[in-house]
């Protein structure tokens, strides 16, 4: 039969509070770094597009074997009506994120649509005219997202650290 005097009660208490103050701290770790995310996404966006501004001239061109299998890039006009519906999707399924209090965000799927549009923008040879439109789509973006992750973040890591507070005055 076990031992069930107070002794080992307080125990198996002082125990679990323990589990949970670990449980929480390594809760608040995780949201740390989930909150610098988005500012890493950002940082790897500017240094691609820093290669887009100069027309991605540090890497070895496409063969021709390569670019007749790929075929016509679409025009320029087109990249753009898609460029405009992508950012139109991003803002409100970001909008609907922030409103939603969701911790989920896209920051790397972001970063691959908006170096394809950079990439489309090169094969099309309008890569010069339509930059600054990519770029400043990608600030939004990216930006917007970045700001709704470190806003929930810290907002639940506030309530995290107002649990553990409550676990050690308790």
């Amino acid at each position: 039969m076990p031992n069930s005097s107070p002794e080992s009660t307080d125990d198996g208490h002082r125990e679990d509070k323990q589990r949970r103050r670990l449980d929480i701290e390594k809760k608040i770790q995780l949201l740390q770094v989930k909150s610098l995310k988005g500012l890493i996404v950002l940082i790897f966006f500017i240094l691609i597009s820093i290669g887009a501004i100069n027309e991605f001239r540090f890497l070895p061109s496409l063969p021709d074997g390569v670019r007749t299998y790929l075929g016509e890039a679409p025009s320029a006009d087109l990249i753009s009506i898609a460029l405009l519906l992508y950012l139109v999707s991003a803002l409100i399924l970001t909008f609907m994120r922030i409103m939603t209090a969701s911790g989920a965000h896209g920051g790397f799927a972001h970063l691959g649509y908006l170096v394809s549009f950079y990439a489309f923008y090169h094969f099309s040879g309008s890569l010069t005219d339509h930059f600054w439109a990519v770029f400043v789509t990608g600030i939004t973006v990216i930006g917007l997202e970045s700001y709704h992750i470190y806003l929930y973040c810290s907002e639940v890591i506030k309530e995290e650290e107002e649990d553990l507070n409550s676990l050690r005055n308790g």
